[in-house]
């Protein structure tokens, strides 16, 4: 329950399913990240929710604890139904979006022109 408040609270959610392969998984990231980068440009922030689909990797992958399996086998049943999910495919991520109320605090990386630099000699720096 207390997991799924931030996700109840947000005003839109973005889910990225895909063939539960590692292509599909690749293709999903893919599609998010471009998606958070658009989104961003017009204002939108987004906040990755991994929890579900964590679940139901380890579900799947067999590293989910015996003792949790009856839940996380409840947690697959309900977000098949919900999503609509076909046999084969699986919730790779669920992306929050919405319009921030205050100023995000910005990451502290580096700007990329001091990370990378092109010169007449095309190498790295």
């Amino acid at each position: 329950a207390i997991d799924s408040l931030p996700i109840k609270k947000g005003p839109a959610v973005l889910a990225f399913i895909a063939p539960n392969t590692a292509q599909g998984a690749l293709d999903a990231g893919r599609l998010m990240n471009r998606t958070w980068a658009h989104l961003n440009s017009k204002g939108v922030a987004c906040h990755p929710y991994y929890v579900i689909s964590d679940q139901l990797f380890r579900l799947q992958s067999g590293s989910a604890p015996d003792k949790l399996l009856p839940e996380m086998k409840r947690i697959k049943q309900q977000s098949s139904e919900f999503f609509k999910l076909d046999d084969g495919q699986t919730l790779m991520i669920l992306l929050r979006a919405g319009y921030p109320t205050k100023e995000a605090r910005r990451s502290l990386r580096l700007p990329v022109e001091k990370i990378f630099s092109t010169s007449s000699n095309s190498k790295l720096e």
